[in-house]
């Protein structure tokens, strides 16, 4: 799925309750099938653009495209919808539900946003898991996991739904899944965004753009 935005900006006074977070005049398209890493010092508005993309937050002014549709200006509704169903996400936490296996938490987003029946449901689990090398969690409670398995447990149900892009926002268990996030990527044509420090992200990503001060100011 092709991503792209055009001349996005954004001001944000208070971000997340904290400093100003700004994004100035940014232009870039992102393809199928890659791993982009987005970097930059603290306060140079990763978080932000990232939240943009993922239509979690809303530009002041500027295009973004998705599929080559435009869907800067929809309503919240409408956003949300495109949201759930075109986007995956990864955060800071995994935010697992501790008392739920393994795949309770993976199958919630499917039964959620495709509606599916139990035994497509079933197949899709397990083939994320696969994906991911936790198959034989499947039946453990979250809580329980290891810190590693807990991450890739919440990879599986980032794209357990089929999303055509992937936001990641500096999720903690970057290390341990950027290998699989290329793979994933390369294998499944998905549109992956990745946020955290050059040195980590640089050996896996197909490409990098560093942000400083709310602007692109190269790329490699």
């Amino acid at each position: 799925m092709t991503l792209s935005c055009h001349d996005l900006s954004c001001l944000r006074e208070r971000w997340r309750g904290r400093e100003t977070a700004r994004i100035e005049r940014v232009t870039a398209e992102f393809s199928p099938g890659s791993l982009c890493g987005i970097t930059g010092p603290h306060g140079a508005g990763k978080g932000l653009l990232l939240n943009l993309l993922g239509l979690i937050e809303q530009a002041d002014t500027g295009k973004i495209l998705l599929e080559g549709r435009d869907v800067t200006g929809l309503n919240a509704a409408d956003r949300a919808d495109v949201r759930d169903h075109r986007c995956g996400f990864l955060f800071a936490q995994t935010a697992l539900l501790p008392s739920l296996t393994v795949a309770e938490n993976v199958a919630m987003p499917i039964f959620r946003i495709l509606g599916m029946d139990a035994a497509s449901v079933r197949d899709r689990t397990l083939e994320v898991l696969r994906l991911m090398e936790v198959e034989a969690d499947e039946g453990v409670p979250a809580g329980t996991l290891s810190v590693r398995d807990a991450w890739r447990t919440a990879f599986a149900r980032a794209i357990a739904h089929w999303p055509g892009v992937v936001v990641a926002i500096a999720p903690a268990g970057t290390p341990d899944l950027l290998p699989l996030a290329r793979t994933l990527a390369e294998q499944t044509h998905t549109c992956i965004l990745w946020s955290g420090p050059a040195a980590t992200l640089e050996p896996h990503c197909h490409r990098l753009i560093h942000l400083e001060n709310g602007r692109i100011v190269r790329e490699t």
